[in-house]
């Protein structure tokens, strides 16, 4: 296990273009084969005397890491940016406004991890929208009797639900009633 994770630290980050133990140490990993090869990794041990240039040469290494982690900041930025780029490019954008009070199907996103989805349903339903959050396209869904699911939705999830013809739907009678009662 031990190995793994020491494995883990030294493998370069797509990310970052850096090793997590030169952002930490300010310089790469010497590998033991490092130590019996003369590398450009290892310090010439053979040079250093004094305590004095034993410091220099770890502060060089030091104002390395700086740079290091500076250029490594600018990697993940730019990261950030194609992956927005990729979103951006890909998302769908909602055709159909939903609104509050609306009827909506959710997702179930489960049946994606099973083996067979076969005579599955792959939207439960129906739902209320309960609030909508336009900056961020998520909703707060609640039962059609008025209890509040958890959690927040995005608007892949939520596809509006369309009541087939001649079936009456809980809001069209309530509506009526205020009608008969005034």
């Amino acid at each position: 296990m031990l190995l793994i994770l020491w494995a883990d630290r030294i493998t370069t980050r797509a990310s970052t273009g850096f090793t997590p133990y030169r952002l930490v140490f300010g310089q790469d990993c010497i590998v033991p084969i490092e130590l019996t090869a003369a590398s450009w990794a290892t310090v010439n041990w053979n040079r250093i005397k004094t305590r004095a240039e034993l410091l220099a040469a770890r502060a060089r290494q030091l104002e390395r890491k700086e740079e290091d982690v500076r250029e490594a900041q600018e990697n993940i930025r730019k990261s950030r940016l194609r992956n927005k780029g990729y979103f951006d490019k890909n998302r769908c954008e909602r055709v159909d406004q939903i609104e509050v009070r609306d009827l909506v199907l959710l997702y179930n996103s489960i049946r994606d991890k099973q083996w067979s989805q076969k005579l599955s349903n792959k939207w439960l339903a129906p739902y209320r929208i309960g609030q909508i959050a336009q900056d961020r396209g998520t909703y707060l869904l609640e039962e059609l009797d008025g209890l509040k699911l958890e959690g927040i939705f995005t608007g892949d999830h939520v596809r509006r639900f369309h009541l087939r013809y001649g079936v009456e739907s809980e809001h069209e009678n309530e509506s009526e009633d205020e009608d008969e009662e005034n």
